[in-house]
């Protein structure tokens, strides 16, 4: 039984992720066309050529292949994306570009068509009937060199011809304006900045001083606060009668005693004649048993003895 369930549950999670992907395939956008391309992008070959983008504007991958491209109404099938490609999945929010050079043999991105000759793209599902999207192309953009028409907004409905091209990118793509040159449009002669940069040393320069005035204060008056802040100890020499406090005569002795001067004194002596030991100034000559080493005395024993063998 529970295996039986386990089956259901897998089969029910296949068909909701097998209609998700149909779903987002029909949901492709063509979404940019340029016809004269002079100088813009260059396909795998190095060769320039008008080129169409197609958007995902799901946000999850769609598959082209086994998908139609098509110039001609009467031929719905006229190119056939290949189904062995992988990269023909378009991920979420992504593109896919075709270069339309007529040039077929060169990959799954050239197309058997070119714009020149085109009134119109479409998109066709695999089925080769349903249409999925179509693209009417507008005349002054194939007299007008790398001029690119397409959505205003990617995956909208608003059609117009584009302040820049944008192959791989959002059609509504504006250049970012850096903050040094909001800086300069808004101060161009920079006395602005110069008194800003000026009061915030000036105020650095303030809040030092203070910070060094308050642990200054702090330093000199934190013995005393700590002596607030704890509870006095109470004196021995001091006894509160009725309200009268009187203390004791006794004073702290600070001459220093005799017995500590001689204990210093000897220290001291001890200290000192420990560097000079106590010598005698009588001088010992001590003269030599022998002048000369024993073992000169057998050089001379063996040397006669050689010379009494060779007589």
């Amino acid at each position: 039984m529970k295996n039986i369930k386990f089956l259901w549950v897998v089969l029910f999670a296949f068909l909701i992720q097998f209609t998700a992907i149909s779903q987002g395939t029909l949901s492709l956008k063509i979404n940019e066309v340029m016809v004269n391309n002079d100088s813009t992008l260059v396909d795998n070959y190095g060769n320039r050529s008008g080129w169409i983008e197609i958007f995902n504007p799901n946000y999850y991958s769609a598959n082209l292949e086994g998908m139609y491209l098509t110039n001609d109404t009467t031929n719905k099938t006229k190119y056939s994306i290949t189904k062995n490609d992988p990269s023909t999945a378009i991920p979420a929010r992504g593109y896919y570009v075709f270069f339309a050079d007529n040039k077929p043999y060169r990959g799954t991105q050239h197309l058997n068509f070119n714009l020149f000759e085109s009134d119109y793209v479409a998109l066709y599902d695999a089925d080769g009937k349903k249409l999925i999207d179509f693209f009417v192309i507008p005349d002054e953009i194939k007299q007008i060199r790398n001029l690119t028409f397409g959505r205003v907004i990617d995956g909208e409905e608003e059609y117009g011809v584009l302040s820049r091209y944008t192959p791989n990118n959002p059609n509504d793509w504006v250049d970012k304006i850096s903050k040094s040159q909001e800086i300069a449009n808004i101060d161009p002669s920079g006395v602005g900045m110069i008194l800003i940069s000026m009061s915030v040393v000036f105020f650095c320069l303030i809040l030092i001083f203070f910070l060094l005035k308050v642990f200054q204060l702090i330093s000199i008056h934190g013995l005393s606060f700590k002596m607030f802040s704890k509870k006095a100890p109470i004196d021995s020499n001091s006894i509160e009668i009725k309200g009268e406090k009187t203390e004791s005569t006794t004073k702290e002795k600070n001459e220093t005693s005799g017995e500590v001067i001689a204990a210093i004194g000897m220290a001291l002596y001890l200290f000192a004649n420990q560097f000079h030991d106590e010598e005698s100034e009588i001088i010992t000559i001590d003269h030599t048993k022998r002048a000369y080493s024993p073992w000169g005395n057998k050089h001379l024993v063996m040397k006669k003895s050689s010379l009494k063998t060779t007589k």
